[in-house]
């Protein structure tokens, strides 16, 4: 029974709490209804005002789009007119601009030229005293050398006269030194031979006092001019110093009337520049009041172009006004095209025969180059197979010659085996011929494919510039036109850095070669061009041609030096 009441109970529990639930959701849905359809409404409410403002942006977008055309159109004029202004008043200041600085330059050279005559005034000045003053000191060492060059005369010619009056004087002891022996007095021999040495003697003093007096005489003669000669350049130096304090004054003076005249210069500068400056005030004042003029008048001429167009009625966006409008511009473009259309056809005639022109100009000068090129490898084989064919031969004579030797050498050496046992000699000749041949047909063959390979990549080359037009008309030689001679040097049309062909490398012998064995052993087992290159090398010309800046030059002061030492 118990358990009867609790499940009663609990039902009659669960069912109260079922209904208050119950009541719950009721409420809440009443709620969430009231809340949808006031939501709704104010949705509603707020698409209606937002179509109205969508309308009134539109139309003011619409007048405010007219406005703006309207706008442009008048601020385009406006613009315009306003440049054309500014450019006036720029160019006239410009122009005001130059003329004060070509002023200024011409007074900045005049001052200039005045100093640079000065300058070479006084360089003249100075160059004439130096002269002045070289050519009398020249002339005194002439003086000078001269009177010493006397003095050394006369020392010589005294001394010559001392040793010739003693040699006599011995002379005539000796004879009577040789009359006393033979049989004479010796006494009145040594009185007659002493008086004549006191006479000797007495006339040898008088000669001596006779040339002091005389070198005395000279030296007072010489020492007078000297001493006039002095006085003058003395003179001469005086008067050109004076003459030179009287220019530095000159100068002195002219540079501070220059600088006076450039402080002048300076303050007339300072002068233009505040004018100038007053000029740009005013300038500036000038526009901005035109700057507020227009704008009244912008503001002014749009009433009235508003007021025009609503009394007219062509204001609106009616469609009468848009096909007026559709129609004139229509009007404006064809006549825009006809005229672009005819400007077009003119270019495009004269842009035809340009081009027709061009392609004829460049199809002659390939022809003219093909032609010239051709003449150019035809001449080149043909000098480069007569080439071949001498170094062959030389090559082919050299081979024959160490042949001979070897098998002349291996046949003395093999008698015993050859010979037969009845007497006869078994020989085999060889065909030396087919070898040969083979040998020059195989190197002719080679060389000839790699000149033709050579000019074909060349004429590709060229070729390639003249399609893609890279090659630029030059005035200068190409170097690997000219350094060659024959017909192709006639035409020199373009320069182009091109693939670099070795068409001919100049045979360069090595001085140190010494056997022709190696060189031909060289030359078969390698390529004619590797051969060539190898002895063409930087070092070999190095050795064989010097240079003339590296040659030695003996001087003529080097060889007066050496033989004085060896003297």
């Amino acid at each position: 029974n118990d358990n009867r009441q609790d499940d009663s109970l609990d039902r009659i529990f669960k069912n109260n709490q079922a209904d208050a639930s119950e009541d719950k959701k009721k409420k809440f849905k009443d709620q969430i209804l009231e809340i949808s359809n006031s939501s709704n409404l104010k949705f509603n409410n707020q698409q209606i005002q937002l179509q109205g403002v969508e309308t009134l942006v539109e139309s003011i977008r619409l007048e405010y789009e007219e406005f703006i055309e309207t706008t442009k159109l008048e601020n385009e004029s406006y613009n315009k007119s306003q440049k054309e202004e500014f450019d006036l008043l720029r160019n006239k200041f410009m122009q005001y601009k130059q003329e004060q600085n070509q002023k200024q330059r011409d007074s900045y050279w005049e001052f200039q030229s005045l100093l640079y005559s000065m300058q070479s005034q006084f360089e003249e000045y100075r160059a004439t005293s130096e002269f002045m003053f070289n050519s009398e000191i020249a002339k005194m060492e002439d003086e000078l050398t001269s009177l010493t060059l006397r003095y050394e005369q006369e020392i010589l010619y005294i001394a010559q006269a001392k040793d010739r009056f003693y040699s006599d004087m011995m002379v005539t002891k000796d004879a009577k030194i040789m009359n006393l022996v033979e049989g004479s007095d010796l006494k009145e021999v040594i009185k007659h031979h002493e008086l004549e040495i006191e006479n000797i003697r007495r006339e040898h003093a008088c000669e001596i006092e006779r040339i002091k007096s005389e070198q005395e005489n000279e030296q007072s003669n010489i020492i007078a001019l000297l001493q006039r000669q002095n006085s003058a350049l003395e003179s001469k130096c005086e008067k050109l110093s004076t003459h030179i304090k009287s220019q530095d004054d000159k100068l002195k003076d002219m540079l501070s009337i220059i600088n006076q005249k450039n402080k002048i210069i300076i303050d007339k500068e300072d002068e233009k520049d505040r004018i100038e400056l007053n000029l740009q005030k005013q300038l500036t004042s000038a526009m901005n009041k035109i700057y507020t003029l227009t704008q009244d008048c912008e503001y002014l001429r749009n009433k009235i172009i508003r007021l025009s167009l609503s009394a007219k009625g062509e204001g609106g966006n009616s469609i009468k006004n848009i096909l007026k409008r559709i129609t004139r511009e229509t009007d404006k473009l064809s006549n825009d095209f006809d005229k672009v259309s005819s400007n077009y056809s003119t270019i495009l005639n004269d842009y035809e025969t340009f081009l027709e022109k061009e392609v004829k100009r460049r199809t002659d000068e390939f022809d003219s180059m093909s032609k010239t090129f051709e003449d150019f490898i035809t001449q080149r084989a043909r000098q480069l197979r007569l080439e071949r064919s001498d170094r062959l031969m030389r090559m082919l004579q050299q081979q024959r010659q160490n042949n001979e030797s070897e098998n002349y050498t291996n046949l003395e050496r093999s008698r015993k085996d050859i010979i037969h046992k009845q007497g006869t000699i078994k020989t085999v000749i060889p065909s030396t011929s087919s070898s040969n041949k083979t040998f020059v047909n195989q190197i002719d063959n080679s060389q000839e494919r790699i000149e033709l390979e050579r000019g074909f990549e060349r004429f590709k080359t060229l070729s390639k510039a003249f399609r893609n037009g890279e090659m630029m008309p030059t005035t200068t030689k190409n170097y690997s036109f000219t350094q060659e001679t024959g017909p192709w040097t006639k035409t020199e049309l373009y320069n182009r850095i091109i693939k670099p062909v070795n068409v001919h490398v100049p045979k360069i012998y090595d001085p140190n070669e010494q056997s022709s064995k190696d060189n031909i052993s060289k030359i078969i087992n390698n390529n004619l061009d590797d051969w060539y290159n190898s002895n063409n090398s930087d070092v070999i010309k190095a050795s064989l041609y010097k240079p003339l800046d590296i040659q030695e030059t003996t001087s003529f002061i080097k060889l007066y030096e050496k033989n004085n030492r060896k003297s």
